[in-house]
């Protein structure tokens, strides 16, 4: 063998060492990337459960999804009266009825008797089209949700829902956008949506609720959300539903592209709550200025400072917390 021809076989062996390492590795690596970042969440937040000292209790807990997720525990607690106890935010990316439950469940031993449970509910709670998707059949199991508890652990579920929804977003945002190009039709009102609104929108992830929902996805939402509230309630828990605000611009967006959703949505919020017997404190029209807000509908460290006063006011007013409301609440 010629010093060429040993080159070109040394080359072709090497390549194919590099191939064959790549085809092992590929699978692992490209699963690392596409971890849905909601089901991660829900695994850090286990953790976090897991590893609270046996003997330690709280006299308050938050659940919700990535809206709630910034508000610190104690932080929230500080505001509080004196002697309120200590506070807990289990909120996870992954937020929705059935996340709340099992959170709720595993947080269960550490919490005080009767103690309040903050239970913040976004739009897609009731309104998008997929659930959260868990890998602890026994939360599906337990809500008599078997066929949910079937699918959640098919192949690939855990990255359906994102990968889903993100290609129907974009779809239905493109298609209204041509549209309006195409035949020069103003918006109602004088609004018309533009690319640049558009953008924003999809990058604030302004509600996965904005794909298409049918009358038996919405019913099974709520269906899901009576159940877990009179679980929680049973348990002897103080529950109170609380709705953060938006950008006033992602309100507008939302009426003039699917009008009569969020009116929808607050409806059904309002009857899970009466039917309940469970407070509702709507914060909708407390904070709407852009000063307060890091995209259309999470709070900045500003608002979130904001609405923690105006909440723990709202608390103390309603009866939840014993005390005297905290000074200067609005400022």
């Amino acid at each position: 063998m010629d010093r060429k021809t040993r080159y070109l076989a040394d080359f072709s062996l090497a390549a194919l060492f590099v191939l064959a390492a790549n085809m092992v590795t590929i699978s692992a690596i490209d699963a690392a990337h596409k971890i849905d970042p909601r089901t991660l969440s829900l695994s850090l937040v286990s953790n976090k459960i897991r590893n609270i000292v046996p003997d330690q209790r709280f006299a308050l807990a938050i659940f919700g999804d990535s809206r709630s997720q910034p508000l610190d525990g104690q932080d929230f607690c500080s505001i509080l009266p004196a002697g309120s106890g200590d506070c807990v935010n289990v909120s996870s990316t992954s937020g929705d009825w059935l996340t709340a439950y099992m959170l709720f469940e595993k947080l269960r031993p550490n919490l005080e008797d009767g103690a309040p449970l903050l239970i913040f509910v976004s739009d897609y709670w009731l309104e998008s089209p997929t659930l959260s998707v868990i890998h602890e059949t026994n939360a599906y199991y337990e809500l008599d949700e078997m066929l949910l508890g079937i699918e959640s652990n098919l192949r690939l579920s855990a990255l359906r829902s994102t990968r889903m929804d993100w290609l129907r977003e974009r779809l239905v945002g493109l298609a209204k956008a041509l549209e309006e190009a195409l035949t020069g039709a103003p918006a109602p009102a004088g609004k018309k949506a533009t690319w640049a609104a558009l953008h924003k929108v999809f990058r604030s992830n302004a509600d996965r609720w904005f794909a298409p929902i049918d009358d038996d996805t919405r019913a099974r939402s709520e269906r899901i959300g009576h159940k877990v509230l009179k679980h929680m309630k049973s348990a002897g828990q103080s529950v109170t539903l609380v709705y953060l605000p938006n950008l006033e611009r992602r309100d507008e967006y939302v009426d003039l592209h699917y009008p009569g959703r969020r009116d929808r949505f607050h409806s059904t919020l309002r009857a899970l709550a009466t039917a309940n017997d469970i407070r509702l404190l709507d914060l909708s029209d407390t904070l709407i200025d852009r000063e307060f807000f890091k995209d259309f509908h999470h709070l900045n460290t500003q608002g979130r400072e904001r609405v923690s006063r105006i909440l723990a006011k709202d608390l103390i007013g309603a009866g939840v917390i014993e005390g005297s409301s905290p000074t200067n609440p609005h400022q």
